[in-house]
């Protein structure tokens, strides 16, 4: 069974917030809608490496700084409360 790489948000939103960024900025600077940034933030869709990428270079940071690596056997649902959503 093949491996999927997604990662958790440790820290990104709440970075993104202190940078005086929002929303919308930050899918302008990756090409991801407002709703999809949405659906990321709040786990409803897995975060991607590419995703990891394009967020991490948008507000300038290391992409290991505030994205941690998990791996997802395919086919597995994951349920996983996103760190930054009990800052909210």
């Amino acid at each position: 069974m093949k491996n999927e790489h997604h990662y958790q948000s440790n820290g990104f939103w709440q970075e993104l917030r202190q940078q005086g960024r929002m929303m919308m900025w930050l899918a302008e600077q990756t090409g991801y809608t407002p709703y999809h940034l949405s659906r990321l933030k709040t786990g409803k869709e897995p975060i991607t490496g590419r995703f990891v990428l394009a967020a991490s270079r948008a507000i300038g940071v290391d992409p290991n700084q505030f994205f941690l690596p998990i791996e997802v056997p395919e086919g597995t649902i994951m349920v996983t409360k996103n760190d930054d959503q009990a800052a909210d």
